[in-house]
């Protein structure tokens, strides 16, 4: 299973995700999706049963300012009425992160949101300061109980890199070798490749 997290600090949140090959990070399907609306979709797991419902029903509905929260209900609508009727047949997990700037009272905001098969993808927004799926044994230790609210971004990017390098050491054919980072703030969206 392959692993994907999101850390935010006070305005901004990176997504990191293992990816077998190096991507643009574009709309298309995958375990890494920059979507409209400055958000970046995260997937682990069976990402075959959730496909169809993300990519007919969710995906055409975004536009440039659906926010984070937005992205999140709309997966888990989706999910609910045609995905969770049919979990019993389904084979694996899957577990999805939402990560994105959300408007509150007139500014912007990084927000985090979890949805889980385990739980008939019932939908939790995050209030701590960061979120992993997937293969993420190693990820609670290594951020701890450190505050990242002042870190910057390139310190969160090295804190999801030594996440993932931690997840590689201790089960090699956990992680797959490249590393995607999404770089997500109020002003614009980036996507780099490891």
């Amino acid at each position: 299973m392959s692993l994907v997290l999101a850390l935010k600090n006070r305005n901004s949140i990176i997504a990191a995700s293992d990816s077998p090959t190096p991507t643009d990070g574009s709309l298309a399907f995958g375990q890494f999706m920059n979507v409209p609306g400055r958000a970046i979709l995260l997937l682990a797991g069976n990402l075959a049963a959730v496909q169809r419902p993300i990519v007919e029903t969710v995906l055409p509905k975004l536009t440039a300012s659906t926010s984070a929260a937005t992205l999140a209900q709309l997966i888990q609508a989706a999910l609910v009425l045609e995905v969770v009727p049919h979990l019993a047949g389904m084979a694996g997990r899957v577990e999805i992160i939402v990560a994105g700037i959300d408007p509150v009272r007139h500014t912007e905001e990084p927000g985090l949101y979890y949805l889980d098969s385990a739980q008939d993808f019932y939908l939790q927004p995050i209030l701590g300061q960061f979120v992993a799926a997937g293969a993420n044994a190693a990820v609670a230790e290594v951020i701890g109980d450190q505050d990242l609210t002042a870190a910057t971004d390139d310190d969160l990017i090295n804190l999801a890199k030594e996440c993932i390098t931690t997840t590689k050491l201790r089960w090699p054919t956990s992680v797959a070798q490249h590393v995607q980072f999404g770089v997500i703030s109020p002003v614009r969206t980036r996507i780099l490749n490891f």
